[in-house]
């Protein structure tokens, strides 16, 4: 139970970090439009523990921060099935995949202008704490606009 409560707590802390940044003042008409436009793709977290008891969490960070960052309406969110089942269609939805290719499928197939993706670690130590790791990418140049990591 520790797990999923602390799941939950970063889901939602990163959720409300990542929705903070795309409410930035908009200062003329022409970037208004620009962050009207603005798309985020939400890629299924990586398992970094590499114990398969958890690769659940995988799935339901993406799902939670979709749900968090969904919430607003500057921002179109491209949801994690959608993502996996695009990247499965070009033999890149494994976690091998190689990054940059990933961001050009994501941005050419599904027209993303950003990428949310991220890996956890569970303390292996025990005490149920799960660090999180958050990468907020533009899908133009490769470049990471925003990083954090979070533990809990």
């Amino acid at each position: 139970m520790p797990i999923a409560l602390a799941t939950l707590l970063v889901a939602v802390v990163a959720g409300t970090w990542l929705t903070s940044r795309t409410h930035a003042p908009v200062p003329n008409p022409v970037a208004a439009r620009s962050v009207e436009s603005t798309s985020v793709a939400i890629i299924g977290f990586r398992n970094l523990t590499h114990d398969p008891s958890i690769d659940w969490m995988s799935t339901a960070l993406a799902d939670m921060l979709a749900t968090e960052i969904g919430e607003t309406r500057a921002v179109r969110v491209i949801s994690p099935e959608q993502v996996a089942k695009g990247l499965d269609e070009r033999k890149l939805g494994g976690r091998e995949a190689p990054f940059d290719a990933v961001v050009a499928a994501v941005r050419d197939n599904l027209g993303a202008t950003r990428i949310v993706s991220g890996s956890f670690l569970r303390d292996p130590l025990g005490g149920g704490r799960v660090r999180l790791d958050v990468r907020l990418v533009d899908t133009k140049t490769g470049d990471t606009l925003a990083a954090d990591a979070i533990e809990g």
